[in-house]
């Protein structure tokens, strides 16, 4: 039940998605080094953003989590607490993933969710047996910080190759 919680934070990356992707488009078209501009201003706001829900869920969340998760869901509390530190990676990573689309690299993205899903599904066969659903939660945290470096050399990648074709 962990999980549900950060599942409702996620509420944020949509938004940004549907909010931010017109523009990106625009400026990919227009202007590159806007576009790259936006890209790093964005991720540093999203990424402070997701960082204070997660220090403030990590630390207030023994008090208003168990008010949250009645019942026999007071495992979902310890859960929630780890999870949701994927929460600022989750945010960067939207932010890589729809410039990505936006520079026509889908591809670049499905198989980087081809290997995410790989990794995950292997090592939470071996790692849950050994320790139970926390491993799945520290799983989804690392997770998303490979996710952020692959997909931040991507964006990155692309930007340098723009970079030297104009100079």
């Amino acid at each position: 039940l962990g999980y549900k919680f950060l599942e409702v934070l996620l509420i944020i990356a949509s938004s940004y998605t549907i909010s931010a992707t017109p523009r990106l488009v625009k400026l990919f078209k227009e202007n590159k080094h806007l576009f790259m501009e936006k890209i790093r201003r964005d991720s540093l706001l999203l990424f402070a953003f997701g960082l204070i829900i997660s220090l403030a869920v990590y630390f207030a969340g023994g008090w208003f989590l168990p008010i949250i998760l009645k019942g026999g869901y007071q495992d979902g509390v310890a859960v929630a607490r780890i999870v949701v530190f994927s929460l600022p990676l989750i945010l960067i990573n939207t932010i890589f993933y729809n410039s990505l689309y936006v520079m026509n690299k889908a591809s670049s993205v499905v198989y980087l969710f081809i290997i995410q899903f790989l990794i995950n599904f292997f090592l939470n066969l071996w790692l849950i047996p050994r320790y139970s659903y926390f491993a799945s939660a520290y799983l989804t945290v690392f997770s998303e910080i490979l996710n952020s470096i692959i997909s931040y050399i991507l964006v990155y990648e692309n930007f340098r190759r723009w970079r030297s074709a104009i100079s």
